[in-house]
Formats: C-alpha cells, sequence, structure tokens
C-alpha cells in the first residue's frame, strides 16, 4: 500500500483529521526516541541545510528541516506533508512495530525506511538495506500469518514491495560489478539468492527443508526397482514442491538461515504482541521456538568453524521447527473456531 493511497480513498477531511489524530495519539518509549533522534542527526550530518535557505530561528530551521528531507524521497501531496509533520517524532518511531493494515504502517514504509535508504551513501550499502527491507517484508508476512491475517491481497502486496526491493539490490549489485568491486557483488548476489530461497518458504508457503527433500529423492533412487507406483508418485510430487533442490547447495543453507531468522523473530514478537493465546498453544509455541533458536545458534557455530554440512542440517532443523509454530497455532485457533463458531 502506497503512503498517498490514505488519501486517495478518505478524499473525506473528517477522515484524514480522524487519521492524523489517530497517529498522534501513539506515543514510544524511551529507547525508541533515542533511537529516533540518532537518525535524524545522522541524516542531517550526511544532508546538511544551506544557512541562505533558511532563518535562524528554531521554527524555521524545523520547517526547512523537513522540507529538505522530503525532498529527498519523493515528490509528496500537502495533506501528506501535514501528516509528516504531524506524526513526527514519536510516532514515526512507533510505527516501526506496524504491519500492513495497521495504521501507522505506511509511515513506516514510505518515510522511515526511505530515509534510511537516502542516507546510504555507497552502492554496497544500499543493496545491504534493500536486502534488509526485503527481509522485513517477509517478517511481515511470517508475523500476519501467525495471527491468521495474511490473506492473498496482502501476500500480493508484500510480494510486489519484495520484488522492487529486490531489483533495487540488484542494480546495486550490478554498479559494483561495474567498479570492479567483485567482492562485494558476489556476496551482494549470495545474499539475495538466499533472501529469495526465503521468500519461497514465507510467501509461497514451500515448508520442505532441504535435508527432507535430499533424503526423498535418495530414498526413491533406492526404492526404484521395489516400491509400488503410489510411493513413486508421491516421492515425485514432493521433489516438485520443493524447488530449493535447484540452488546451489550454499544458497539453500543461506536461504533457509535467513528463513529461520525471520520466522524466529517473527514469532517472538508475535507471541510478545498476542495476549489471547491459549496457555498450551503458547507453552507449544515457545518449545519448538526454543529448539529453533537452538538449532540456528549451532548453525552459526558451525559456520564459525567452517563446518558447512553440519551447518546447513542445523539451519534446515531451526526452520522446520520455527515453521511448524504457525500450523501449531493455525490449529489451535481452527480448534477454538469450531468449539464457538468464531475464530480465535
Amino acid at each position: 500500500m502506497k503512503f498517498t493511497d490514505i488519501f486517495k480513498r478518505n478524499n473525506d477531511q473528517d477522515d484524514v483529521a480522524a487519521q492524523i489524530k489517530a497517529a498522534t495519539n501513539i506515543s514510544m518509549d524511551k529507547d525508541s526516541r533515542e533511537r529516533m533522534r540518532a537518525h535524524l542527526f545522522e541524516y542531517t550530518q550526511l544532508r546538511p541545510m544551506h544557512a541562505g535557505r533558511v532563518s535562524r530561528t528554531s521554527a524555521s530551521h524545523y520547517y526547512g528541516f523537513l522540507a529538505n528531507l522530503t525532498a529527498h524521497i519523493r515528490p509528496i501531496p500537502v495533506l501528506t506533508a501535514v501528516l509528516i509533520v504531524a506524526v513526527s517524532g514519536g510516532t514515526v518511531a512507533a510505527a516501526e512495530t506496524s504491519l500492513p493494515g495497521d495504521t501507522l504502517y505506511p509511515v513506516k514504509v514510505h518515510i522511515t525506511e526511505e530515509i534510511r535508504a537516502s542516507i546510504a551513501t555507497t552502492p554496497k550499502a544500499r543493496a545491504d538495506w534493500a536486502v534488509a527491507r526485503a527481509e522485513r517484508r517477509l517478517e511481515e508476512a511470517a508475523m500476519l500469518a501467525l495471527a491468521g491475517r495474511l490473506d492473498d491481497a496482502t501476500r500480493t502486496a508484500l510480494d510486489a514491495n519484495f520484488d522492487e526491493h529486490m531489483q533495487r539490490a540488484d542494480e546495486n549489485r550490478t554498479q559494483l560489478e561495474n567498479d570492479s568491486d567483485s567482492s562485494d557483488a558476489s556476496e551482494i548476489e549470495k545474499n539475495i539468492g538466499a533472501v529469495r530461497v526465503a521468500r519461497r518458504n514465507i510467501l509461497d508457503g514451500t515448508r520442505r527443508g532441504a535435508r527432507v527433500v535430499v533424503a526423498a529423492l535418495q530414498a526413491k533412487a533406492a526404492a526404484d526397482t521395489t516400491a509400488t507406483s503410489s510411493t513413486t508418485e508421491a516421492l515425485v510430487q514432493l521433489t516438485q514442491e520443493s524447488p530449493q533442490v535447484s540452488d546451489e547447495p550454499e544458497t539453500v543453507a543461506r536461504g533457509h538461515r535467513t528463513a529461520a531468522k525471520v520466522r524466529i523473530e517473527a514469532t517472538k514478537k508475535f507471541l510478545e504482541r498476542s495476549r489471547d493465546l491459549k496457555i498450551e498453544a503458547r507453552e507449544k509455541a515457545q518449545e519448538r521456538l526454543k529448539e529453533a533458536t537452538e538449532s540456528f545458534s549451532s548453525g552459526d557455530d558451525d559456520v564459525a568453524h567452517g563446518k558447512k554440512e553440519e551447518a546447513s542440517s542445523h539451519f534446515d532443523s531451526a526452520l522446520e521447527s520455527a515453521t511448524e509454530i504457525e500450523d501449531l497455532i493455525s490449529d489451535s485457533n481452527d480448534s477454538d473456531e469450531d468449539k464457538s463458531g468464531r475464530k480465535f
């Protein structure tokens, strides 16, 4: 959803005023204020205003800064500028925790993230941030899926934003290649491939790990002479459902690490936010989360010691445990719906 879509759909002034009022009622804690202050200070250091462009009063400096800021992002309507002024400060920081469909989500995607993109001064920094933004879209999708809110329209919108971030990352990777920076270009290319593998797990719902796929292929090869037709068909279907096998092993391992990291973080945030989850479901989710976190940590230790195969196995296990949480919570919600006639 584009930031300006708010005003396309809400032309009535009362609706706009109501959204601005709702946004300004959101507060933030001390840590969030400090982070926001640091981001703004970094921006002003990288893009200083010229003395002749604004007066010396503090108010003029403030509004001059906003004008300079928005000019570097994109042209925006007057009402959008009003909203930026209204939500600057605490609300902008609070927007960082928003999800698609939330009032402050457009501020997060089209204001704060674009500010951070504008202060990335090198192709590598711009590519890294584009990849990070793609991961943020995946994390949002994972959180919405846990909450039962990932509908087709939202999935499509997140997928479109994901593709835009990947395009930006690849454009900067190409620039690195043109600048003969092959090392950074290669690293960015691997990160792009890993995030695309993670996308298949989260946005496409392809949940089977590489270890499961490889085991199925081995079983099929060993059983070719004796397997029944139904078994063979099941194994073929399994491999068709798992496009990861066409990727390089290192890309798959990185992708599963990324997907596991995204799902682990999404689960942590979901459990912190959720107040209505049944105790039994919460305990099972926390148990799976612990398993995923421990496997993920073991994988990182293996990477540090050059144990690539062991690391891949641990990341795959972490992803499987983290993915099971979504099914677990979904089953719990379905059970509640069956008993009460309404969703949890």
